[in-house]
């Protein structure tokens, strides 16, 4: 289990590389990471009090729900898979295709 403690992030590389390993994931709903994220970890929702355990009992009870942690990894290996490198290359080459023909569509007429 990986655990991302953050209260502001982007993206979240570090929750990409532990889903693309098949590690399930704990994070806090911060930033973008409910947009991205959700339903691929098990997600803390901000704020929170560090002193009532709040990690501890979510980790704990992914240990105990061996389903549980069994969806969380082929969810998060499908996710990262949705997510690599050559995925978003093939996405942003088709974003820029489509701006291009439209580009080129207004200026023929």
């Amino acid at each position: 289990c990986d655990t991302v403690d953050k209260k502001t992030e982007g993206f979240g590389i570090t929750i990409l590389e532990a889903l693309a390993a098949g590690t399930p994931v704990v994070t806090t709903d911060c930033d973008s990471f409910t947009e991205v994220w959700s339903g691929y970890v098990e997600m803390i929702p901000l704020p929170f009090d560090y002193s009532k355990g709040r990690w501890v009992d979510t980790i704990t009870m992914l240990l105990k729900r061996g389903a549980r942690w069994k969806a969380l990894r082929a969810g998060g290996l499908r996710r990262a898979q949705e997510l690599s490198w050559e995925a978003i290359g093939e996405q942003y080459s088709a974003s820029l295709l489509f701006a291009l023909d439209r580009t080129l569509a207004v200026s023929l007429h």
